[in-house]
């Protein structure tokens, strides 16, 4: 007999002030989370905390921009989306904004832990600077503090040869503490859409720590296809990945819904869960995005897999 669904899982959530410069405090960031899960049916929600270099955009050079540019055109995108368009337009005025952004969005572990507490329905997710000559020793203390998975950001982070390195390390920890890594694989918004700085996000970057992990859960946030200029970008990596290694996971945030239903084709439901983005997606609500798989053209029950019981497992909730 199946399991009967009680609710909604999402894997993917950030705090609801991620973009604005005054915080709220953890007790209120706590109940406006709590209000939009209701609202959705969503019953318990995994918050992301968000930790890179605060120096990534000294090593962003007008160089690089305009390569990017001139890559994207030689694709052929000659309609650029709006985030582009505004780099074409004032380059060194659109990198100044994007460092003041990181600034904002900047969202340390310790808070989503303390946002967390005081209810059974949220669940931390640590995020650790992997150039930090502490890196190492941090994920120990957040460990300690409960967060059930960390999240790294190889594109915000322009994650290199030698954090690579340490993220082997990272993941043998998680590993033996039993928690989950999440990656984030794709592009990002502004400068990371173009294409040289969007490969730091290409899913096969990070088979080797894959591989040598085998028990140890990895989620490839946004299943490789998040891209303004390309939707879809490297879905095709995501999804040899998660056909090939039994412990590697998708998960459906930014992610068109015809993408979704072509990943569980290929892959199965088993190995797809649902993540919102919230509030990083502007252009839908969250019960928008819960309807969205629920009105995905495929069995009940592998949208039950999606929505609940695949987190359930993988999170140990």
């Amino acid at each position: 007999m199946a399991e009967k669904r009680r609710g909604v899982v999402d894997t993917h959530m950030h705090v609801p002030d991620l973009f604005l410069p005054s915080k709220l405090s953890p007790e209120n960031a706590r109940r406006t989370i709590l209000e939009e899960m209701d609202e959705a049916g969503v019953e318990k929600a995994l918050i992301y905390a968000l930790e890179i270099p605060y120096t990534v955009m000294e090593r962003v050079t007008l160089d690089q921009v305009y390569k990017g540019l001139e890559e994207a055109i030689s694709y052929g995108r000659f309609n650029l989306p709006p985030s582009l368009s505004k780099i074409v337009e004032g380059p060194e005025e659109v990198l100044e904004e994007h460092s003041r952004m990181l600034r904002i969005a900047h969202t340390p572990s310790e808070r989503v832990i303390d946002i967390c507490r005081g209810t059974d329905r949220l669940f931390p997710v640590g995020s650790i600077d992997l150039e930090s000559p502490g890196a190492v020793e941090r994920l120990g203390r957040l460990l300690s503090m409960g967060v059930v998975a960390v999240k790294i950001y190889p594109t915000l982070s322009m994650l290199g040869r030698r954090e690579l390195e340490v993220l082997d390390t990272v993941a043998s920890l998680l590993e033996a503490a039993g928690s989950a890594l999440i990656i984030h694989t794709g592009c990002d918004p502004g400068v990371w859409e173009l294409p040289n700085f969007c490969e730091y996000g290409r899913p096969s970057r990070f088979e080797e720590v894959i591989r040598k992990h085998r028990d140890l859960p990895i989620v490839l946030s946004h299943m490789g296809a998040y891209s303004a200029l390309a939707p879809g970008i490297y879905l095709h990596e995501a999804l040899d990945l998660a056909r090939r290694y039994s412990n590697v996971y998708l998960d459906t945030a930014a992610v068109e819904p015809h993408l979704i239903a072509l990943a569980v084709r290929r892959v199965g439901a088993g190995k797809v869960m649902f993540g919102s983005d919230y509030p990083a997606v502007a252009w839908s609500t969250l019960p928008d995005l819960v309807a969205r798989i629920a009105g995905l053209d495929i069995p009940e029950g592998e949208k039950e897999r999606i929505l609940y019981w695949n987190a359930v497992r993988v999170f140990e909730l």
